[in-house]
């Protein structure tokens, strides 16, 4: 189960990935990234932002943070980087996934079950394999937000299927 973790894991980063260099592809793509949209989250940058900062959380109670320790870090680590331009918010994932591999490749056994107290919703008993599958799911979810962005704007997006994903690795493609 843990080389299923990771492989899920680097999809969620792959796909990042795949959506940072469709969108430097477009023309003045930097306008693009902060264009005020009528969706989900006002911008596609506040998507990223979105997402780079729930992960942050996730990796932060992987780490053994509570989640009201988290909760209130989340805030002051929104005011950080709301600022941020595209190539940098594209390193800060880069850092994140770093730390992420880092931390999951220490980890025996990804079924270990642990408690997160949320303060809004009661207590969690969950496991590492869960907790990283949630990562993934909501990653992929505000990918989909950012696609339907990007179409909105009149350009058409890229690929992200994890079913494309596996072809790639199989066929030993570098994944970009």
């Amino acid at each position: 189960m843990k080389d299923y973790m990771l492989k899920q894991f680097d999809y969620h980063a792959w796909a990042n990935t795949r959506l940072f260099n469709r969108l430097k592809e477009l023309p003045n793509y930097e306008t693009i990234f902060n264009e005020q949209i009528q969706s989900v989250f006002p911008s596609i940058k506040d998507t990223f932002v979105h997402i780079y900062i729930t992960d942050q959380v996730w990796l932060h109670i992987l780490h053994g943070k509570s989640m009201s320790e988290v909760i209130q870090d989340r805030e002051k680590l929104r005011k950080q980087i709301e600022t941020k331009s595209l190539h940098e918010l594209e390193k800060m994932f880069e850092n994140m996934v770093n730390q992420y591999k880092e931390f999951l490749s220490t980890i025996q056994d990804v079924n270990t079950v642990f408690v997160i107290e949320n303060p809004y919703a009661g207590a969690l008993d969950t496991s590492i394999l869960e907790l990283v599958q949630h990562v993934v799911n909501h990653g992929t979810y505000h990918r989909g937000n950012i696609t339907a962005m990007i179409r909105q704007l009149g350009y058409s997006s890229t690929m992200m299927d994890f079913v494309l994903y596996l072809h790639m690795v199989q066929e030993g493609k570098e994944l970009k």
